[in-house]
Parts: C-alpha cells; sequence; structure tokens
C-alpha cells in the first residue's frame, strides 16, 4: 500500500469516527428529548405547579450539562495542539470540569487523579485544591478502604454553582 492509500484511508477512519460521534451525541440529545417530552407528557391532563416541576427538568438537564462539560475539557485539552502549553494556566478550572463530569458519571476521584487532570505541577495542583476547599467548592472524603487515598468532591454549593454555570453557558450557544 503506497503513502497516498495510507493517507486515505487514515481520512476514511476520522470521518467514520467523527460520525460516530455525532451519532452518539444526537441519541444523547434524543433521549434526553424524550425524557422532557415524557415528563410533560405524563400529567397534561392535571395542571402542576412550576415548583414540582423545575426540580424534575433539572434532573433530565443534567447530562445535557455534564456533556458540555466534557467537550469543554476536549476542547480545553485541543488548545495544544495549535497553542504553546505554557499559554494555559488554569487548574483550579480543569479540576472543577472533571470533578463535575466525574459527578454525573458517578465516579470518585482520588486526589493524586485531580492533580494529574489539573495538568499542572503536583504542589500547584495541591495549592489549588487548598484554594478550592478554602472557597468551599470542594469537600475532601477519605477513603474507608485505604488510609492512603483522599478522594474529592465537589461540595453541594460547588456543583450548584457549575450547574448554574452551564446552564447560562448553554443559553448563550
Amino acid at each position: 500500500m503506497n503513502a497516498q492509500a495510507c493517507l486515505d484511508v487514515a481520512k476514511t477512519l476520522d470521518m467514520a469516527t467523527e460520525i460516530r460521534d455525532r451519532a452518539n451525541a444526537l441519541e444523547d440529545e434524543a433521549a434526553r428529548l424524550r425524557e422532557m417530552a415524557q415528563m410533560f407528557d405524563a400529567n397534561v391532563n392535571e395542571p402542576e405547579d412550576i415548583a414540582s416541576v423545575q426540580p424534575r427538568l433539572q434532573e433530565a438537564d443534567s447530562p445535557r450539562l455534564s456533556r458540555l462539560a466534557r467537550m469543554v475539557l476536549k476542547a480545553r485539552a485541543k488548545r495544544t495542539d495549535f497553542l504553546p502549553s505554557d499559554v494555559f494556566g488554569e487548574p483550579g478550572w480543569n479540576m472543577l470540569l472533571e470533578l463535575f463530569t466525574a459527578r454525573e458519571q458517578e465516579q470518585r476521584i482520588a486526589m493524586t487523579s485531580l492533580c494529574i487532570a489539573s495538568l499542572a505541577p503536583t504542589t500547584t495542583a495541591l495549592r489549588w485544591i487548598d484554594k478550592l476547599v478554602a472557597s468551599d467548592l470542594v469537600v475532601l472524603k477519605p477513603s474507608t478502604s485505604d488510609g492512603r487515598v483522599i478522594y474529592v468532591e465537589l461540595s453541594r454549593d460547588g456543583f450548584l454553582s457549575m450547574q448554574r454555570y452551564f446552564r447560562t453557558a448553554l443559553k448563550g450557544i
């Protein structure tokens, strides 16, 4: 196989992957829309006050917000393909994005993993974790099975703040 044929195959594979990713995103969005339609259809003859509907709408919106956060994480990682990495320096924001998406996926993140996700040196990442704890955006939870492991989670206020941010961002998109 010559070089041009290899390039053509690689391009075709890239396009197929891109199409698959778009199809998956559309399937997720369709599922979210079906869920929302079912919520509204379930009681179409029984009026509800907005206070009882709002929590269900927010729950249905949660996967969408998490997908947006994952897209932001991927886009931020892609920046270094085009620009030098030393011009970016937002380890706290990287951590908040990681923690927000992890919560939606019901995953726990150990402090060491969060330091790596911050894309900053470990000592810098640890200082940022201290800042996030002091700001009541995250909480530290020791592992019940391994005394060496400390998990980092968004606090309730941190999670609600991230949700509000992404809802506002979605309105502007």
